[in-house]
């Protein structure tokens, strides 16, 4: 292949990428009945207000790529990234809903808690996700080191949240 067909193939592969970026966000974005957009409700007014927004797009469009578990899931992680860990949770447990077969959403909502430093809680998630599958590498890698932790006398770094209970 010529530099010229290499060049054209890079390009319609970063065209395609940009165009599902684009279509995700803007699906995301856009407003349930006129409203405000799903993300905004959880920021503003927490897990309680987003989830049934969330829920009845899910209804409507399952198969639309801003309600799937991988965006769901992402942009959880990508809000704990920026510090913004409330609506990062209730994002991952929105997907824990939508998504009860997943082992992920449960495994990213305790790595969410471990990088708060709320061991209880965390260990709590991570075991949830073992719940749906046994053997989930990342949660029984994180088992074994926060009861680790746990035994050698780290002890705990905060209680379960009401949020746990679910």
């Amino acid at each position: 292949m010529t530099t010229a067909g290499k060049i054209r193939t890079v390009l319609t592969a970063l065209a395609a990428v940009l165009l599902t970026l684009t279509t995700s966000m803007a699906q995301e974005t856009r407003p349930v009945d006129d409203e405000r957009a799903p993300r905004e409700i959880l920021v503003a007014e927490g897990y309680e207000k987003a989830l049934p927004v969330y829920r009845k797009l899910f209804e409507q469009s399952p198969d639309d790529p801003a309600i799937s578990e991988r965006w769901l899931n992402g942009s959880g992680l990508d809000m704990a990234a920026e510090e913004l860990y409330e609506p990062a949770i209730g994002l991952l447990r929105i997907a824990t809903v939508l998504y009860p077969d997943s082992a992920n959403t449960r495994d990213s909502v305790g790595y969410v808690y471990r990088q708060m430093g709320l061991l209880d809680s965390a260990l709590q998630w991570y075991r949830k996700a073992l719940e749906v599958d046994p053997e989930f590498p990342s949660a029984v890698e994180a088992v074994a080191e926060l009861e680790a932790e746990r035994e050698s006398g780290g002890g705990t770094c905060g209680a379960p949240t009401s949020a746990d209970r679910s």
